[in-house]
């Protein structure tokens, strides 16, 4: 149980802040263009 539990919370937040780190590049990318132009 220990074990799968580690394995999960490791395995959790990775995919979940490359998943964060994909949208904030591209809300910021959009806000920067439009606010840019």
């Amino acid at each position: 149980m220990r074990k799968t539990a580690k394995s999960d919370s490791t395995s959790r937040p990775k995919p979940t802040t490359i998943k964060i780190r994909r949208l904030d590049r591209r809300e910021t990318t959009g806000d920067s263009n439009s606010t840019g132009s």
